[in-house]
């Protein structure tokens, strides 16, 4: 398939099968997120992945769109890694970092049959 072809069949995908993912899926997914560029390769990015029942139980108290997913990765980023702007300290790669590994791992779920949706909707009480 090619990349143009990837990017058209991928959709977001808000009903979840209740089965477990493999860990090779899991693993192939996280390293598209690996290789995913960042400004400088500073990689300031962490992702959690979310497997657990109880973490589950817990992401869906936090946000009506983890649409009972298997599993979760949770991406974010270090604040003090960043790249920062030369012409303006407070901005940095931060959300543009993350938001390239997020994409990056989506198109890499759906290579691996997996259905995926971007999600920033959280009540992070």
């Amino acid at each position: 398939m090619t990349f143009n072809e990837l990017a058209r069949k991928r959709y977001s995908c808000r009903k979840m099968a209740e089965m477990p993912v493999e860990q090779e899926k899991i693993d192939a997914i996280l390293e598209a997120a690996r290789i995913a560029p960042t400004a400088k390769n500073l990689q300031p990015f962490h992702i959690y992945v979310l497997q657990s029942k109880e973490a589950i139980a817990k992401i869906n108290e936090l946000s009506r769109c983890a649409y009972e997913a298997p599993v979760v990765f949770i991406v974010c980023y270090d604040k003090s890694k960043a790249w920062v702007s030369p012409f303006d300290a407070n901005d940095n790669s931060g959300v543009m970092d993350t938001s390239i590994v997020g994409t990056h791992m989506m198109m890499e779920a759906f290579e691996q049959g997996l259905g995926s949706c971007w999600v920033k909707f959280l009540d992070a009480k």
